[in-house]
């Protein structure tokens, strides 16, 4: 049995990231915990005894496994223990007094602009640029101040209320008036990864 309360955990991201949201699901919100930029390294934090549990993700609903992790967890003799699943909700964020009819470009993880082709598809005029994770891509617009720049970010990052055109996000970024993303219903599996001992 997995002790969740005396354990350190690592994460690749940002806090409101999608691995954040899984690590906290399945470890609770007062987990030790810090976070790294790639898989490689949550699997580095791990061997080298830094944390006790790596939590990535597995597969998406979408797209299938991710492949990368599970080469991972073979190049590092590592194995799941553990599976959590995190819904996936994208909302287009901006800065305030974002206008939808002036943006150019949005910003997200290649897995939440895929997840979006519904919707950016009605955009075709938008330039779509990858980051290294939602929240990042967030972070980054606030940072940028650019009002025709835009990321389609992670729900976790939003208090929904009263309603989303007028809710206050962190680092000082609004929702925008879209009404609905085409795709609550993805899923994405993580997993909670020791080392191999033995």
């Amino acid at each position: 049995e997995i002790n969740k309360k005396n354990c350190k955990v690592v994460y690749q991201g940002v806090p409101g990231a999608y691995s954040y949201a899984a690590m906290i699901n399945f470890f609770g919100k007062d987990v030790d915990n810090f976070n790294v930029p790639t898989w490689r390294e949550c699997m580095e934090a791990v061997k080298q005894g830094k944390a006790d549990y790596a939590v990535l993700p597995i597969e998406n609903s979408n797209a299938g496994i991710v492949a990368d992790v599970y080469d991972l967890l073979q190049e590092y003799n590592n194995y799941i223990i553990a599976e959590t699943y995190v819904k996936i909700e994208h909302l287009l964020l901006g800065l305030p007094g974002t206008d939808l009819e002036n943006v150019t470009a949005v910003y997200s993880h290649p897995q939440g602009l895929m997840q979006c082709d519904r919707f950016l598809d009605t955009h075709k005029d938008w330039q779509r640029i990858s980051q290294a994770n939602t929240a990042l891509a967030a972070k980054m617009i606030f940072q940028e101040h650019n009002k025709t720049h835009v990321p389609a970010s992670f729900c976790n990052l939003v208090p929904l209320s009263p309603s989303p055109d007028e809710v206050d996000v962190q680092n000082g970024m609004t929702v925008l008036p879209v009404k609905s993303l085409p795709f609550t219903n993805v899923s994405t599996g993580h997993a909670a990864i020791p080392h191999h001992i033995g």
